[in-house]
């Protein structure tokens, strides 16, 4: 010990032993992690792209049925709600064109992540019949496009 003592007393001596053990430190933690990380050149590893959650919400409606009757108006409130982390873009839309939907204020066509829309959407029947839609949202990421199955809500 008393010669180890001597050794480190020397300052080039101190700094190569700071060296050595700052080296040993940095190998040892390197190994230790490998074993952690998972390996990057795995070719079987797939790409996973985030779905899409995106829906409406109404204390109005019980399913996305809507009936209204024979030249008569109906008026719902809806809630776009996004439990997204990213922002994403929608189109709502319905499927009958015999009633026509307008809406308190424009409908937007994108959502922020984690944000809520509220819309008054007004459901109008010029016809002598019950009508009935269906109302629907159709999602998709930005800067894409959306094909709709109806008629869509501007």
């Amino acid at each position: 010990m008393k010669k180890f003592m001597e050794f480190i007393k020397k300052p080039k001596n101190l700094y190569l032993s700071i060296m050595v053990m700052f080296v040993l430190v940095m190998g040892l933690t390197s190994i230790s992690f490998s074993y952690y990380i998972e390996d990057s050149t795995n070719g079987k590893q797939l790409m996973k792209v985030n779905k899409i959650d995106t829906f409406i919400q109404s204390d109005d409606l019980k399913s996305n049925e809507i009936v209204v009757d024979a030249n008569s108006s109906k008026t719902i409130t809806i809630n776009v709600i996004s439990n997204n982390s990213f922002a994403s873009i929608y189109k709502l839309f319905h499927t009958n064109e015999s009633i026509t939907v307008t809406s308190n204020k424009p409908i937007l066509d994108s959502i922020d992540s984690m944000y809520v829309q509220t819309y008054e959407l007004t459901f109008t029947n010029n016809t002598n019949e019950n009508q009935m839609t269906k109302l629907g949202i159709k999602n998709g990421y930005k800067n894409t496009e959306i094909e709709i199955e109806g008629i869509e809500i501007k």
